[in-house]
């Protein structure tokens, strides 16, 4: 038998130990074909400040769970804020109640009892009522409330119990009308008073439209109060991606991985190990959910494992252009692609790729297409323009809709405007749209994210993301 190989640093391997070694390797950096992301352990110091916002009651417990756990051990100041009651969830709600709950006071007890919900599970976590606060805004309304009800627009109408102002009185902000500076009012004055040095949110990529819509209205705050608050780490946590965390179910063994559809999308990733006593107790926490689990009693138990996943985009750099554009470098660097928008859709997308640049005073924005779909289809551009030192409530809401025709249409909010010099150039495999940044009103920075839809129901979307014009000193 051969003598094995003697490795330069003098150590002895044989050819199996070698393959084995390597086989390891691969499977450590190699996630189906595509480079694992790397990440860092997030860790917490007693001097921080920790602020974690949760859409809906429940989100707090899975997304931030060990978070909670921790801070409150080591005696770290935590305040949990809730967007919304989650009073809408329907298909919970009637595998809970066991008949439909569709009238304004059927809802809104719903709302009270997750409310009441969250108060019993963060009591088991070792929180006090005061450090909860309950916003109390529309349940699967506060993306179109970002989108469209700001300034002069009319309140917001909640989809099923139709109320147009915050309705619960035991409220952050009792009757706040449903506006967007009403949300900004609010979380930017918990901000100020707390001013926290870690805050925890959902992330912009997640599929649930107000987990998206939280993350928006942190980052203006954010942006309002930059010289306020200038030690603040933002850490998005991760809750609605299409098919994960698979198996669905407790498993107090398994890790949370990064979920297979942002693997390559460009994020920093943190992990935060959970001890055996934070997973168990985490398990317990889901329990107290009962309105929630009835529904489907595997789904909140499966994020109770070894650690929680936080992940954060980069900023994308707009440099001005003088001549020609270099969109394949653009493509690669900004690496923007379109993730089902919700589950049970057709696993196919009409969006292949989405790029930003400018030139001459404009916003270009190149598409890179699969193929067009049916006359049924269409395609959403939203563009939020915010400028350091005005008032964002008067900024342009602008989204921009693309109609199987490649007619285009311009919207401010919920009023169509017309845009002379916004252009669509039709290219082969992409389409190519100009918009003046005047239109957005000169903004220094873009919050954009692109939808297709077909027959009106959402086929895929882009995660938000943070367009910067002009430079200036960013909350991280």
């Amino acid at each position: 038998m051969p003598k094995p190989k003697v490795l330069p640093a003098g150590i002895h391997y044989s050819m199996t130990a070698r393959c084995a070694i390597g086989l390891l390797l691969i499977c450590a950096f190699v996630l189906n074909g595509k480079s694992a992301p790397a990440s860092s352990d997030l860790v917490l110091h007693k001097h921080d400040k920790i602020l974690v916002l949760a859409p809906h009651p429940d989100d707090e417990t899975i997304g931030t769970g060990g978070i909670i756990q921790r801070a409150t051990e080591l005696g770290i100041p935590l305040k949990v804020v809730y967007l919304t009651s989650g009073e809408t969830n329907e298909l919970a709600f009637l595998a809970y109640k066991k008949h439909p709950v569709l009238d304004r006071r059927g809802l809104l007890k719903m709302g009270e009892t997750r409310h009441q919900e969250a108060l019993n599970a963060m009591q088991f976590f070792g929180l006090k009522k005061s450090q909860l606060i309950f916003f109390g805004y529309p349940d699967f309304g506060t993306m179109a409330i970002f989108t469209k009800h700001w300034h002069q627009s009319r309140s917001y109408k909640s989809m099923l119990a139709r109320v147009n102002a915050v309705p619960y009185q035991n409220a952050f902000s009792y009757n706040a009308p449903y506006k967007g500076e009403s949300v900004l009012h609010d979380l930017e004055q918990i901000l100020y008073n707390f001013q926290p040095t870690k805050i925890f949110v959902t992330l912009p990529a997640d599929t649930n439209l107000d987990h998206r819509a939280y993350y928006l209205f942190l980052q203006v705050a954010l942006w309002d109060l930059k010289r306020k608050l200038p030690n603040t780490e933002v850490f998005p946590y991760i809750i609605h991606v299409i098919r994960w965390p698979l198996p669905r179910g407790f498993h107090p063994e398994l890790p949370l991985n990064v979920p297979k559809t942002l693997t390559d999308a460009g994020l920093t990733w943190w992990t935060f190990p959970l001890t055996p006593n934070e997973i168990k107790n985490k398990e317990k926490a889901v329990e107290y959910y009962k309105s929630q689990k009835a529904y489907n009693p595997k789904y909140l138990p499966t994020f109770a494992r070894k650690n929680e996943l936080f992940g954060r985009f980069s900023d994308i750099q707009l440099p001005k252009n003088e001549k020609s554009i270099p969109w394949e470098k653009y493509v690669s660097e900004q690496n923007i692609i379109s993730h089902l928008a919700e589950e049970g859709r057709p696993g196919h997308n009409i969006i292949r790729t989405l790029a930003y640049a400018r030139q001459d005073g404009y916003l270009y924005i190149h598409l890179a297409i699969n193929r067009w779909e049916s006359k049924v289809s269409g395609i959403n551009l939203y563009l939020m323009g915010y400028k350091s030192g005005a008032d964002f409530a008067t900024m342009p809401k602008i989204r921009i809709n693309i109609n199987f025709d490649r007619f285009v249409s311009v919207f401010d909010g919920s009023s169509r405007i017309f845009v002379e010099d916004v252009r669509l150039i039709r290219k082969r495999g992409a389409l190519l749209l100009k918009i003046p940044l005047s239109t957005l009103g000169a903004p220094d920075k873009i919050l954009s994210c692109m939808k297709t839809y077909i027959a009106d129901w959402p086929l895929e979307a882009t995660p938000w993301r943070t367009l910067i014009i002009k430079q200036s000193t960013n909350v991280r």
